[in-house]
């Protein structure tokens, strides 16, 4: 078997039993390796979410759009490396795209809010406003993981958090997670998004 080699363009890669991660080849400064789309899908489903479809890069979209049915798409923050490939995928695969800011808003999903929980792919996914990277910044929460998007910033060359202007409550629930995943020593998969998995779902 041949070893994997980072970064891994191109390659849907399992990181926890209901997420994956797909590296977009746009490395750069503010990118770091590279911005990851996220592919979430309980077991036994036929469809799957997809978090930040990444930039107009019609390798990467094409690459997403074949994995197979994708209802949705949810993103986590406005710039252009996680926004600019959604009117490709949704000309690809119709899916409905929900965001914080209604320019993204695609289909008759409607915007994101604080603590709404989204039945989705054989999942629930609950939102969490995590502004400060950007004010229109969340994260996804699932019973294995947590989505922290450009929240939570690292890599290869550098390992960061970015400001957050979280609300007291938000931010408990928000560490709670975190802290869980540390003490676990689970994998945090970095570069343009974090996901960090928890011991237990967190509420």
């Amino acid at each position: 078997m041949t070893a994997l080699t980072h970064p891994a363009y191109g390659l849907l890669r399992p990181v926890t039993d209901t997420a994956s991660v797909l590296l977009c080849n746009n490395p750069g400064l503010m990118t770091l390796d590279g911005t990851n789309t996220w592919v979430l899908r309980g077991p036994g489903s036929d469809e799957m979410v997809v978090v930040d479809p990444g930039p107009d890069d019609d390798e990467h979209i094409a690459r997403i759009a074949e994995l197979g049915k994708i209802p949705l798409v949810l993103i986590s923050h406005r710039h252009d490396d996680h926004t600019g490939g959604i009117d490709k995928i949704v000309d690809r695969t119709g899916a409905v795209v929900r965001s914080v800011g209604s320019g993204f808003l695609r289909g008759l999903g409607g915007p994101l809010t604080e603590g709404e929980v989204i039945d989705a792919a054989g999942l629930r996914i609950t939102v969490m406003a995590t502004p400060g990277h950007t004010a229109d910044s969340v994260s996804f929460l699932l019973d294995d993981a947590v989505l922290t998007a450009d929240t939570v910033l690292a890599g290869a060359r550098r390992s960061s958090t970015t400001r957050t202007e979280i609300s007291a409550n938000t931010w408990s629930r928000f560490a709670a997670c975190t802290a869980s995943a540390v003490e676990r020593c689970c994998r945090v998969t970095a570069r343009t998004s974090t996901i960090l998995k928890p011991s237990a779902p967190c509420t």
